[in-house]
């Protein structure tokens, strides 16, 4: 999983947090759940915050996948 925003000027996609961009993950998830879905997730970082690291994006992502989990369960 990963998330992108298009630059609306040239658009390029450029990779943010998972959770704060266009992709319809709530979507995604839901549509697995309801297909009966019982495999693994896997979180593809390409996004480094300004002035962080990778890990730091790493962190805000599954930060951002728990979110949208605890979203879809209720």
């Amino acid at each position: 999983m990963k998330d992108a925003v298009r630059d609306p000027a040239t658009g390029r996609a450029r990779w943010v947090a998972l959770g704060t961009g266009e992709v319809d993950l709530p979507g995604q998830l839901r549509a697995l759940v309801e297909d009966g879905y019982h495999g693994a997730l896997t979180l593809e970082n390409h996004y480094t915050p300004p002035g962080g690291r990778p890990e730091d994006g790493v962190r805000e992502s599954l930060a951002g996948l728990r979110r949208l989990l605890e979203e879809i369960a209720t």
